[in-house]
């Protein structure tokens, strides 16, 4: 399905919810998928957000990984998981949450 995505977080920190609603956010295919996940040793829900002119190219934000739905309503939907950052080859795993809202 079509959504538009705001992150609501920066390296795992909230963002000021005043600010989230004037984000336009970033519209594309959200997908959530289960992955066997090697560093935590089981099955995840990983949500991505794709390009959907262009699907194989990677997603359009880091992905969410061990997914869960937060809050449902008639303006979106939250998720919340974590997003894993590597960065000169040391890998981070930041507390993530993405406000959905229906295209």
């Amino acid at each position: 399905m079509r959504f538009s995505v705001v992150c609501m977080r920066r390296n795992g920190v909230p963002l000021p919810k005043q600010n989230l609603a004037r984000e336009p956010g970033i519209a594309g295919e959200l997908l959530v998928v289960e992955r066997n996940d090697a560093a935590l040793c089981r099955t995840i829900r990983v949500a991505q957000l794709n390009n959907p002119s262009r699907p194989r190219e990677g997603g359009l934000l880091p992905a969410l990984h061990d997914v869960q739905l937060l809050w449902i309503a008639p303006q979106g939907m939250t998720l919340g998981g974590f997003e894993r950052i590597t960065l000169d080859k040391v890998t981070t795993d930041y507390a993530q949450s993405w406000w959905c809202r229906l295209l």
